[in-house]
C-alpha cells in the first residue's frame, strides 16, 4: 500500500467519520509509523543508563518473513483459512511456492475412506475449538485423517500386495509439517502453510481490531495504548489489500474499510461480519469522500513520481476540517520523522541517543506507538500458537520489561 494512504486516509477517514482534528491527526500518524520503521529506515537504539531501548521493525526485505517474522506481523497478515475466506481470491504479497500436495497435507478433509469409518476418541475440553464454531482443533482433525488415511492404505496394500517401500513413504509424510513450518534459508525457496497466506478483510483481521476495541474498556495492559494500539493494527488491517491487482480499487476499499472500523471505534461496538456497510447504510459522508478520493487516486495512476501527491492530499483534508480551524498546510502535510523528533524532545535525548528525561520520553507519542506494536507482536505470537505454529515467533521486546512499562 501507498505510504501516503497510510497517514492521510487514515486522516481522511478518521475526519470523515467525525474524529476531533487532533485525534484523526495523531492516528494517521500512528497508523503511518509503521511504514517507516522498516529495516532500513528504523530509528537506532536509545538509553537510559544501562537501558537499551530498541524500536519496533515493521519490515525487513532480507527474507520473505523478515527479522522476527516482522513481515507476517505487520506487511502480511494472515488470514487463518477463516471459514469465510474464498481460497481462490486469498491474495498474497510475495511469491510463495506451494504445491498441490503441500496445501492438502494442512487442510484435513477426510475423515473416513470409502466405507471404511475410523474411529477415535476425543476431549470436549482440549480438542474442539468452541471459539470458532465449535469444529474440531487442527491437531485432532490432523489425527483423525492420519489414522484414516493410514486404515485404507493398509488396506490396499493387503489387497492388492502393493510394495512395502511405497506404504513406508507415506507414513514418512507424517514429519513433512516439521518442514514446513521452519522458516527457509535465504537461498530457498520458502513454503508456506496455507493459513499464512494474507486475505483482504479477513474474519481474523477484523479480530484483531475487535481485540482492541473489547480491551479498551477494561485490559490494563492496554491502558494509555489503546489509540496508538488501533493506529497500529490499522496499518496491519489496510496491508490485507495490497495484493489486489487493482491498485486504486484496493486503496477505495481499504478507506471504506478503516471508516467502518473507526465507526466501531467510536460507537464501541466491535466490527461484523464483515469490515463495511451494507449495501444501502454507508453513511453519506463516506459516499461524499469516496467520490473526492477517486478523483484524486486516478488523477496520480501512474504517476507515483510526482512530487505534488501531498499536496494535493494536504488540500483535501483540508476540505474536511471544520470550518474556522483549517490550519497551514504545513500543519498537515506529513511529516515522516515527526514522533520521533518529538520523542527526543520530550526525552531530551543528548548526543543522538542518551534519554536524560524519562518520564517526558514515557509520555511521547513515538514511545507509545512502539509500545503498542510490542503489544500487537507479542498478541500476533500468542494467536500462531493457537493455531499450533508456533515456528512463527513475531515476538519484539523493546528492552528491558520492568524499565519500559
Amino acid at each position: 500500500m501507498d505510504p501516503y494512504f497510510h497517514y492521510y486516509g487514515t486522516y481522511l477517514a478518521a475526519l470523515t467519520m467525525g474524529v476531533q482534528p487532533h485525534a484523526a491527526q495523531e492516528l494517521a500518524y500512528y497508523t503511518y509509523c509503521a511504514a517507516d520503521q522498516t529495516a532500513g529506515n528504523v530509528p537506532s537504539p536509545l538509553f537510559y543508563e544501562d537501558y537499551r531501548f530498541n524500536p519496533v521493525l515493521t519490515a525487513d526485505g532480507q527474507s520473505d518473513l523478515g527479522k522476527y517474522c516482522c513481515n507476517l506481523a505487520f506487511q502480511s497478515l494472515p488470514a487463518f483459512c477463516d471459514t469465510g475466506t474464498d481460497e481462490t481470491k486469498v491474495a498474497v504479497a510475495r511469491t510463495m511456492s506451494l504445491s498441490k500436495q503441500q496445501l492438502n497435507s494442512h487442510k484435513p478433509k477426510v475423515v473416513c475412506q470409502g466405507n471404511t469409518v475410523t474411529r477415535c476418541y476425543y476431549n470436549p475440553l482440549t480438542d474442539i475449538d468452541w471459539q470458532h464454531g465449535g469444529e474440531f482443533k487442527r491437531h485432532f482433525s490432523e489425527r483423525l485423517q492420519k489414522k484414516a488415511y493410514f486404515h485404507s492404505a493398509e488396506f490396499s496394500h493387503a489387497m492388492t500386495g502393493e510394495n512395502d517401500s511405497e506404504f513406508k513413504a507415506v507414513e514418512s509424510k507424517g514429519d513433512e509439517n516439521a518442514t514446513l513450518f521452519s522458516p527457509s534459508t535465504p537461498d530457498e525457496p520458502l513454503d508456506l502453510p496455507i493459513q499464512l497466506l494474507c486475505s483482504a478483510d479477513s474474519a481474523f483481521a477484523r479480530k484483531m481490531l475487535n481485540d482492541v476495541i473489547y480491551k479498551s474498556h477494561y485490559d490494563s495492559q492496554t491502558k494509555g495504548i489503546s489509540w496508538p494500539l488501533f493506529g497500529c493494527r490499522l496499518y496491519v488491517y489496510q496491508n490485507t489489500w495490497q495484493g489486489e491487482g487493482d491498485k486504486v480499487h484496493a486503496h477505495i476499499s481499504a478507506f471504506i474499510a478503516t471508516c467502518y472500523a473507526i465507526q466501531s471505534w467510536v460507537k464501541r461496538i466491535p466490527l461484523k461480519h464483515c469490515g463495511y456497510w451494507v449495501q444501502g447504510m454507508m453513511p453519506s459522508s463516506v459516499r461524499q469522500a469516496i467520490t473526492q478520493l477517486e478523483c484524486l487516486l486516478y488523477s496520480h495512476h501512474g504517476y507515483e513520481d510526482y512530487r505534488g501527491i501531498g499536496d494535493d492530499w494536504a488540500r483535501l483534508i483540508a476540505q474536511h476540517l471544520p470550518h474556522g480551524e483549517a490550519p497551514h498546510l504545513n500543519g498537515i502535510a506529513l511529516r515522516p520523522a515527526h514522533l520521533y523528533e518529538q520523542a527526543l524532545i520530550s526525552g531530551a535525548v543528548r548526543s543522538g541517543e542518551y534519554i536524560t528525561d524519562l518520564t517526558g520520553f514515557k509520555r511521547s507519542a513515538w514511545f507509545k506507538y512502539n509500545k503498542a506494536a510490542e503489544y500487537h507482536c507479542d498478541w500476533l505470537a500468542r494467536q500462531f500458537c493457537h493455531y499450533e505454529l508456533s515456528a512463527f515467533n513475531t515476538r519484539q521486546t523493546l528492552g528491558n520489561l520492568d524499565m519500559w512499562r
